[in-house]
């Protein structure tokens, strides 16, 4: 099914996150961050259509999102992986219901900027691990650039590496908090602030992806003061 025949009552993210299932070095590039961190029994909190899941269908996964058609689409995907489920969730709501899958691990892959609390759903993520557990987070950074297209996609805010850390400390043991992706932040400032634009537009996204798996091998070896997203990964220490 492709996001451009799609019910665009999404402001455009399904078409975004259609663009994003072709951007294979970007996908990648996510799941190889993540990796190291992953436990057995991995909850996926905004799986969108499963693009980092695709790459972890030897683990034990739940995938939850507010979106229906995201979570048919994901269906269709994987109906063949019956370690694999998926169900539809609103954020605003409690994560206590996923208390029985008993996740090791509880990825959110740009999605705390969609919501409004997130002090509150940090907490409630390290009420549903065991010690040892591992909460990974990957947001949008720098608010000045805040634009059009997180109105689009509904974010509430961009943060800071700091504000990141700050938040999960409160709850977590931080083992890793970092700034990525310095290349795209000319990209996102030209579309979302100075051109107005709604959505990413897809040849450039995959232009971008062409190319970026040089510029991440890049990014290895120089400092990274600010970039487009912030990385961190909080485990849990206690009971």
């Amino acid at each position: 099914m492709s996001g451009r025949n799609a019910d665009r009552k999404n402001g455009g993210q399904l078409e975004t996150l259609d663009d994003l299932s072709k951007a294979v070095n970007y996908n990648k590039w996510i799941f190889d961050l993540i990796k190291p961190h992953l436990g057995k029994r991995v909850l996926e909190v905004g799986c969108g259509t499963g693009n980092i899941i695709q790459y972890m269908t030897h683990k034990n996964i739940l995938g939850v999102d507010i979106e229906k058609v995201y979570i048919n689409i994901a269906k269709e995907r994987f109906k063949n992986k019956k370690n694999i489920k998926f169900q539809l969730f609103d954020l605003g709501k409690s994560l206590g219901s996923f208390k029985k899958f008993k996740p090791d691990t509880i990825i959110c892959i740009n999605v705390l900027e969609h919501i409004e609390k997130d002090e509150k759903f940090i907490k409630e993520c390290e009420s549903l691990l065991s010690p040892g557990g591992k909460l990974i987070i990957f947001v949008p950074a720098m608010p000045s650039l805040y634009g059009e297209m997180d109105k689009t996609y509904g974010h509430f805010r961009r943060y800071t590496k700091s504000e990141v850390v700050q938040k999960l400390r409160k709850k977590f043991k931080v083992e890793n908090g970092e700034y990525l992706n310095i290349s795209g932040i000319f990209g996102w400032w030209l579309n979302g602030k100075i051109l107005k634009r709604k959505i990413i537009p897809q040849d450039q996204m995959m232009l971008y992806d062409r190319v970026f798996k040089y510029v991440f091998m890049l990014e290895k070896i120089i400092p990274k003061p600010f970039g487009l997203s912030v990385f961190v990964v909080g485990e849990k220490t206690s009971k």
